[in-house]
């Protein structure tokens, strides 16, 4: 009986000469349902897993007895297990997967004379009514184009191609893929009703990389020329340029300030000389002009010594500007002689 805690009451019905034994020989009532096994572990684990399928049926945990009866069949199929495991598609809500089960155990019944076929096909007639049915149509473009076409990661003959076929209500998968195209997939939701959901595959794009290439196919090997190389481009050399200009310049800064804090470090002590002849005695006891003296060359000494300080740091910094840029080029600076003094000449080259 479906949704039943215990085994469904028409089992045990169809089987009156094996009803007293069914638990242990349900498998394989009036011993015409099974066929042979490759071993008898092969078979002990059928029944192990039968059982096992049996027990959970019983607590109506349909979803985990169903692959029990599914592997159980697989290792020895029978007739008894067949007609379990489509009950138990059928109250686990896989309606298209009982219905097909039920026309196995009917065609297999038949076979043998077995008064289990009218059960069997009476159930999946009451099933036909309750099948969802899912329909792929392949364009006539995407056709052409030597198409691979899955549903739920098995691939579908191209026969089966727009044709409404039975599935379990649920979530689907269809995929199609062909050499040279970008693949395309969908996911559908199929209710559990008995309707018809259509999905059409289109014509697949054009792969990128193939794209590509016939819009600029590759020249052929005789139409190639072959140009030298460009010489490669000295790196940074811009930016090592202008570094080892501002070294360049800031080095010659420090120079001209070392040569203005000389100038007055010279003049310092001329004016300080010039304070101790008669306005200022050895003792350091001045007139009024002599302290001006001695005020004007203190001024110039101190001028001196931040002109000389400043100019050798500015020198110190030009030189690292200059020796640590990236090469590329070159910059000099000179002190030459000029008719009104010394000048200070930059030569620069890149």
């Amino acid at each position: 009986m479906k949704g039943a805690s215990k085994p469904p009451l028409w089992l045990l019905l169809v089987a009156p000469a094996a009803a007293a034994v069914w638990p242990v020989c349900a498998r394989a009532a009036d011993g015409t349902d099974s066929s042979a096994v490759e071993s008898p572990d092969s078979k002990a684990e059928a029944q192990a897993l039968f059982d096992e399928g049996r027990s959970l049926v019983e607590h109506r945990q349909f979803a985990e007895a169903c692959p029990k009866f599914a592997e159980s069949q697989r290792l020895d199929p029978g007739i008894g297990t067949e007609l379990w495991l489509a009950d138990c598609y059928e109250n686990n809500g896989q309606v298209a997967s009982a219905w097909a089960a039920f026309k196995e155990a009917a065609a297999a019944a038949a076979l043998v004379h077995d008064k289990r076929e009218t059960v069997a096909r009476d159930r999946a007639t009451a099933l036909d009514t309750k099948i969802p049915r899912l329909m792929v149509v392949v364009s006539d473009t995407a056709a052409a184009e030597g198409l691979e076409v899955r549903r739920d990661g098995v691939i579908m003959a191209a026969t089966a191609w727009g044709f409404a076929l039975p599935v379990d209500p649920g979530v689907h998968t269809i995929a199609a893929s062909a050499l040279g195209h970008k693949p395309w997939s969908t996911t559908v939701q199929v209710a559990g009703r008995a309707d018809t959901l259509q999905v059409t595959i289109p014509a697949l794009e054009d792969a990128p990389t193939l794209a590509a290439q016939e819009r600029n196919p590759a020249p052929r090997a005789d139409t190639i020329e072959t140009q030298p190389p460009p010489a490669p481009e000295a790196p940074h050399a811009s930016a090592g340029n202008g570094q080892r200009l501002g070294g360049a310049l800031l080095a010659g800064a420090g120079v001209l300030g070392i040569g203005v804090g000389t100038f007055f470090s010279f003049d310092a002590k001329s004016t300080y000389d010039a304070s101790n002849q008669g306005d200022c005695s050895t003792d350091n006891v001045c007139t009024s002009p002599g302290l001006h003296d001695r005020d004007v060359a203190n001024q110039k000494a101190l001028v001196a010594t931040l002109a000389m300080g400043i100019g050798a740091a500015a020198v110190l910094s030009g030189g690292i500007l200059y020796f640590f840029a990236p090469r590329g080029g070159s910059a000099s600076v000179a002190i030459a002689p000029d008719p009104h003094g010394a000048a200070m000449r930059a030569a620069l080259a890149w």
